[in-house]
């Protein structure tokens, strides 16, 4: 039985299909206690994000090229093939 647990980045396998709003898991992040100091999005960079400023340093992780540009000018973006 498997534990849930990788070792290997390799082993981890992503799915998704689309519709993420990351508004929501942002908001979600900003209302923790204790807070966050960063938070660490992936997507492929097609949703909506939140207009006010996080109280975080939030990093994308763009999985398609070209996506940049629609992600707030405060977010760190990084694309990965």
């Amino acid at each position: 039985a498997s534990s849930g647990k990788a070792t290997k980045a390799r082993a981890i396998k992503l799915g998704g299909g689309g519709g993420t709003d990351m508004r929501v898991g942002l908001k979600a992040a900003a209302e923790q206690r204790p807070g966050f100091d960063i938070v660490v999005v992936m997507t492929d960079g097609d949703t909506p994000w939140p207009k006010a400023r996080m109280p975080f340093k939030v990093i994308v992780v763009l999985t398609r090229e070209g996506a940049a540009d629609q992600v707030p000018e405060d977010y760190r973006c990084i694309t990965v093939n």
